[in-house]
């Protein structure tokens, strides 16, 4: 799937009318509201006309522990798939004639909180199996998470953050992700690889933890290509808790990530888990303004 788009860092402001598609909502108590903006330019780059190419962009995560999406809107008609895990994906149908490009402008709207909302975990194995890049049943895991010590959830947690942060070099991006293995015997690697190793220890010892990919936003920032990045989220005292160790933040400063997706625990995902969005026609150029 990489090889059918391109991701460029450039933020833009959004102009033009948008669609009334989406739906809004008002920011709990205790929450900021952000804005969220982001386009796609997308180019037929056959000679064809193209009557129904088929175009998906993630929005950002409907609810998690910190995070509600009010509104949600963008310049061309989607279909709107949510699933289990709240993942949102806007489907675009598009007419495109030969060689001609079109721009659709997305536009979101998140309430974002510190503290997060306890909530009962379902399905709690899925947040402690081993999985595709995150290696926690390996003999080398396992040692390093045991030789990590402490007792409480909470405090094993914390260890393992920071033996994450101290232990990995920061690589800057890698096109591929390696996985909690190979950044662990390498000590290197970029965000991605710095959330596999944290999840995979803290399975290791027993504590739920998810990945979760996204944007850093701090207050008054507006979200770019340029600031995804991925962390994790471990499950403490009734409710899901920033953990990112490339950043050195547990537990705290949950109002500075958007998350655009909360990434499967299984190898049944097909995106990739760097992946901004996803274009279903081979003869599609996308590129992430």
């Amino acid at each position: 799937m990489r090889a059918l788009t391109r991701v460029l860092g450039r933020a833009l402001a959004l102009t033009g009318a948008l669609c009334a598609c989406g739906r809004s909502a008002v920011a709990p108590a205790g929450a900021r509201e952000q804005p969220v903006q982001y386009e796609f330019t997308i180019r037929n780059s056959s000679g064809e006309l193209l009557p129904a190419a088929r175009f998906v962009a993630f929005a950002p995560v409907k609810h998690t522990a910190t995070q509600e999406t009010l509104a949600l809107t963008a310049t061309e008609p989607f279909e709107l798939v949510t699933d289990a895990l709240g993942n949102q994906a806007l489907h675009f149908q598009l007419e495109l004639p030969p060689y001609g490009t079109k721009v659709i402008r997305v536009r979101a709207t998140v309430a974002l909180r510190d503290e997060p909302v306890p909530e009962a975990l379902a399905a709690s194995g899925e947040y402690l199996a081993a999985a595709r890049f995150v290696e926690s049943g390996d003999p080398k895991i396992q040692a390093v998470a045991h030789q990590i010590g402490g007792s409480d959830p909470g405090d094993v947690a914390k260890r393992v953050e920071r033996w994450v942060g101290g232990h990995l070099e920061d690589s800057g991006y890698e096109r591929e992700d390696q996985g909690a293995l190979h950044a662990l015997a390498t000590g290197r690697g970029d965000c991605t690889e710095f959330m596999h190793l944290f999840v995979a220890l803290a399975r290791a010892r027993g504590i739920p933890a998810r990945e979760i990919g996204g944007f850093l936003a701090a207050q008054g920032e507006v979200p770019s290509a340029r600031s995804y990045h991925n962390w994790a989220e471990v499950y403490l005292d009734g409710a899901w808790r920033v953990a990112d160790p490339q950043r050195q933040v547990f537990g705290e400063r949950a109002s500075e990530y958007v998350a655009m997706r909360v990434l499967g625990a299984t190898e049944a995902d097909p995106l990739g888990n760097s992946q901004r969005f996803l274009a279903f026609d081979r003869v599609l150029d996308v590129r992430m303004n």
